[in-house]
């Protein structure tokens, strides 16, 4: 059990290192264009991708820290994950610039998640390229891969302000991490 424990914790190392590397690429790339950068936030080592199209205003350098992230804490509490399994972000690094960044491809090969949460349509089109496969956008819809799972889901923040829509939303985000 000790060599497996010893060989997890290099793993973890080695993924944090290369989020570290990519948060810095991130912040070179934002002064760059005199934008501010907003970093992914999670652990290393997290089984859930929580990923959506750009920051919110309501961020303050950290994506999912605002009031989309404060629900999705408290829907995998609910669901009793523990937010170290989750590591959220976003196809977009900086508020108000649209440029094809290459940083969520990246993300996504150093965590190796097994969940991946997409919010909107647009997040869809930057996997379809960077993951190079045939999906497409439609809400409630999960396609299941080898190397990991996609649900495609509607925009957070809009959700969250229409009660229909957000009890929709929560179903399907239980269903989709309840099954294994």
């Amino acid at each position: 059990m000790g060599e497996e424990s010893n060989s997890y914790q290099k793993l973890l190392l080695k993924k944090a290192f290369e989020i570290k590397r990519i948060v810095e690429e991130i912040t070179s790339c934002a002064q760059k264009k005199k934008k501010k950068p907003y970093f992914p936030t999670g652990f290393p080592g997290a089984d859930i991708f929580l990923v959506k199209l750009k920051p919110s205003p309501d961020e303050k350098s950290f994506l999912w820290e605002g009031r989309e992230g404060e629900a999705m804490v408290k829907s995998l509490e609910r669901l009793n994950i523990p937010v170290y399994k989750a590591f959220g972000t976003a196809v977009w690094k900086c508020l108000n610039c649209y440029d094809n960044c290459p940083f969520l491809f990246r993300e996504l090969l150093v965590l190796e998640p097994e969940k991946i949460l997409v919010f909107g349509k647009g997040v869809l089109q930057g996997l379809k390229r960077d993951l190079q496969v045939e999906i497409e956008w439609e809400k409630g819809k999960v396609y299941s891969f080898p190397f990991t799972s996609i649900i495609c889901l509607p925009e957070l923040k809009n959700a969250l302000n229409d009660e229909k829509e957000k009890l929709y939303l929560w179903q399907q985000i239980k269903n989709f991490l309840r099954n294994d």
